[in-house]
């Protein structure tokens, strides 16, 4: 049953089976560390957009149709962590300038439509493990995987008795380059 407080959306890169795979199993090797996010929901989020009501959603929906960005490529060379929210990420060396570009893009769109964001800079990442209580050490672990972007997706998070699970809604293509 729906409620007045609508869905809990952001806007991110979704993967295919194969990337999921390359980096599942790079991601089992911090099993005992924390706990590991779910394969199906591995994703690099663009936008975090929180609670939107129908309308919102739906403008976000419409204005998304609109964006002409470029696929690109993505090499993730390294992993890190973040002590406040406890997770290990995968992430870029130096991140395409589409995807900036992209993000740039999403930011110019929730604004225009009154939607609050974070206003720390982006920093594109994929969350590998949670509740990582321990500052790991990351320095000497190597990791290579590449993946083409060729869509943007809108994805909500939905809990339920299993966990989380972060489920497309829409997904808009990117050119091709």
């Amino acid at each position: 049953m729906m409620t007045n407080q609508g869905k809990r959306l952001f806007l991110a890169l979704g993967f295919n089976r194969k990337t999921q795979r390359q980096i599942s199993q790079y991601q089992n090797q911090f099993a005992t560390w924390g706990s590991l996010v779910s394969t199906t929901n591995l994703h690099q989020t663009l936008a975090f957009l929180g609670q939107l009501g129908e309308e919102q959603e739906q403008q976000l929906r419409l204005w998304c149709r609109q964006i002409s960005a470029a696929g690109f490529k993505q090499t993730c060379d390294h992993f890190g962590y973040w002590r406040k929210p406890q997770i290990i990420y995968l992430a870029p060396g130096v991140p395409p300038p589409q995807l900036l570009s992209l993000v740039t893009s999403l930011h110019q769109i929730t604004d225009a439509l009154g939607i609050e964001r974070e206003q720390r800079p982006y920093q594109p990442h994929i969350t590998l493990c949670r509740k990582v209580r321990q500052p790991p050490e990351l320095a000497d672990l190597a990791v290579d995987i590449s993946f083409h972007a060729d869509h943007f997706a809108l994805f909500q998070s939905r809990s339920d008795a299993t966990g989380v699970r972060y489920i497309e809604l829409e997904r808009w293509p990117l050119l091709s380059n």
